[in-house]
């Protein structure tokens, strides 16, 4: 139990059964703060937003109606 009260305040768990080398090659290569600089800016263009809609030319169409709140 210690070990899992640990884990649970310090660490981070993925679960992916169906990790390729692909993944592990590009996916787990992500420069992370670039991830978090860009959270920051779409939370700052989202924040009073009460609608959003993501588009993509690979299909993606997101239309998702939000509360400020």
């Amino acid at each position: 139990m210690p070990f899992v009260r640990m884990a649970l305040k310090n660490a981070r768990h993925a679960h992916m059964p169906d990790v390729t080398r692909g993944i592990m090659e590009t996916g787990m290569c992500t420069d992370y703060l670039k991830v978090s600089e860009l959270s920051r800016k779409l939370e700052g263009l989202v924040w009073s937003a009460h609608h959003v809609r993501v588009t993509n030319p690979n299909g993606t169409d997101l239309d998702v109606e939000l509360n400020p709140s």
